[in-house]
């Protein structure tokens, strides 16, 4: 394949990776109707959130990566790891009661949804490294 229909393909799969991934689980756990619709559910949330970021925070940081020559996995984990968790700590900071979220929760709630949107930041680097392969691997 191509390298920049690689990359291309990355910026396509990666950003839903995390729905991708929850679809069986939610699918099994659920039934097939019920667990279908949840499923669907999350790809079309995980898609609303995760292509703005990945236009914004990272195809600037697929560049910077390229400048400097970062194209290991573990760069694309940890840069994904921090998007992500500057992602939730932006979502669990204002959904925290008194702040006027739309969804209001504890500072539990809110460290919970950082931590989630960190791995799920960590699962997007790592999916966009294994398909885009950046060192020409």
């Amino acid at each position: 394949m191509l390298p920049w229909l690689r990359i291309l393909t990355a910026f396509v799969v990666a950003p839903v990776a995390p729905a991708l991934a929850f679809a069986p689980v939610a699918i099994l756990a659920g039934g097939a109707p019920a667990g279908l619709g949840l499923a669907a559910y999350a790809l079309i949330l995980n898609a609303a959130v995760a292509y703005p970021i990945a236009l914004f925070a990272g195809a600037p940081a697929y560049r910077f990566f390229q400048m400097r020559g970062w194209v290991g996995a573990g760069a694309y984990a940890a840069g994904g790891l921090a998007v992500g968790a500057a992602t939730g700590a932006l979502a669990g900071g204002l959904s925290l009661e008194g702040v006027g979220g739309a969804v209001s929760t504890d500072a539990a709630g809110a460290a919970m949804m950082v931590a989630g949107a960190t791995l799920c930041g960590a699962l997007v680097g790592v999916t966009f490294w294994l398909i885009a392969r950046p060192g020409g691997g």
